[in-house]
């Protein structure tokens, strides 16, 4: 949670995903926006996106309308979610490393760096990130405090971090992370 969460959204016309920056390109403010409220914002694309984040927008001007009560309605009347294992996800190109996940800057890329995840395992918050019960970990991401547990079925906003580099491994990383859940 803080300066770095991965904002984003869905347009209302098309479900289209939208990671939300400000005009300058930087990360909103933690408190700009809330989870499940609905926005009519003016966007335009960032004039440099970095493939797997095609999402990236920046909002010139913003009007809160109205905040919705049942989030994983709101968002599966708008989207389809993966399904399956988590390795799934991503059109499967996700790397596991046996403790986490990540997609390498020379893998083929997957089409986007946002999506929805209907939960196929209980994960458990410990320790600041999100673990499964075969010792992975993912780290969390959102704007509101994360959820002790996230159930088998729920609702899951999956993102992958910005490129990195972790301790010189040769390879930039995009790590997954969860943003979001809902029952």
């Amino acid at each position: 949670m803080g300066v770095h969460a991965c904002v984003g959204g869905l347009t209302i016309n098309s479900g289209k995903a939208v990671r939300l920056f400000d005009e300058s390109g930087e990360y909103p403010m933690p408190d700009t926006y809330r989870v499940g409220q609905r926005w009519r914002m003016n966007l335009k694309k960032r004039k440099t996106v970095i493939p797997p984040h095609v999402e990236d927008v920046l909002v010139s001007s913003a009007e809160h309308i109205e905040t919705t009560r049942n989030m994983k309605k709101a968002v599966l009347e708008l989207v389809k979610p993966w399904m399956g294992s988590i390795l799934e996800t991503y059109e499967g190109k996700l790397t596991d490393t046996g403790q986490n996940y990540y997609l390498a800057k020379c893998d083929a890329l997957p089409a986007c760096s946002t999506g929805f995840w209907i939960a196929d395992q209980q994960l458990l918050f410990r320790d600041g990130r999100y673990r499964t019960s075969d010792g992975h970990s993912i780290a969390f991401a959102g704007l509101d405090a994360p959820h002790e547990k996230i159930n088998r079925g729920e609702l899951v906003r999956l993102s992958l971090a910005g490129w990195w580099n972790p301790n010189g491994i040769s390879k930039d990383r995009c790590y997954l992370q969860i943003s979001g859940s809902f029952g």
